[in-house]
């Protein structure tokens, strides 16, 4: 699901970082016929490296894709958008992933 407007009927769900730069945000399709939704944002001036683990879902694979802007440039000034990262397993213990400087 590429968030661009309000999904109708999606719920917030629990979502943890442990990092002060990253916040993460997540959505339950909540029987509305969109998959589960999980926002990372990098909000450090520096790349990171993070480790992401899912739980809790009915989905045993999740997209990724990354939309970035430089961190000084203003928020209308995107670089990249909906770029794909790629399938990653829920089954596993954690998606190793790249954030680019937010």
């Amino acid at each position: 699901m590429r968030i661009t407007d309000n999904q109708p009927g999606m719920k917030v769900a629990q979502a943890t970082a442990m990092d002060t730069e990253i916040a993460v945000i997540a959505f339950t399709a909540n029987g509305t016929g969109n998959p589960d939704a999980i926002i990372v944002i990098n909000i450090n001036k520096k790349d990171q490296k993070i480790s992401l683990s899912v739980s809790g879902t009915g989905a045993t694979a999740f997209e990724a894709y990354r939309t970035t802007r430089h961190p000084d440039s203003g928020l209308d000034e995107i670089q990249e958008k909906f770029a794909y990262l790629g399938t990653h397993l829920t089954d596993k213990d954690a998606s190793l992933m790249h954030l680019q400087a937010g």
